[in-house]
């Protein structure tokens, strides 16, 4: 676990992004186009600093992006558990479906 969430956050997103071979204007565009949302690059650029936290949606959204958990998302993990694994996911037990995130909601 990192000492520093806000920085853990920063240099997690920075990787994704990086390892995508994504500039940060490339990163806006693509989310605001497939997430309708209102990103700019200087709110980009304080999460990866450090700065300041995305809210609860903007975390939702680059979590779904990049197909890796909140937890990895703010380095309180080194897992990367993939979303998709979380959305509708079973109990282990089988006995009922447990509803992580409602992928239908975040798409409107």
């Amino acid at each position: 676990m990192m000492d520093n969430t806000l920085e853990g956050l920063g240099s997690r997103l920075r990787q994704l992004r990086k390892d995508r071979d994504l500039t940060m204007e490339m990163l806006v565009y693509d989310i605001n186009r497939k997430y309708n949302a209102g990103l700019t690059k200087g709110n980009l650029s304080r999460w990866e600093n450090g700065k300041n936290y995305p809210s609860l949606d903007y975390a939702v959204i680059l979590c779904l992006y990049f197909n890796v958990s909140l937890d990895y998302l703010i380095g309180t993990t080194s897992v990367k558990t993939p979303v998709d694994l979380l959305i509708n996911h079973k109990r282990p037990d089988d006995s009922e479906d447990v509803l992580l995130l409602e992928k239908e909601d975040l798409h409107g």
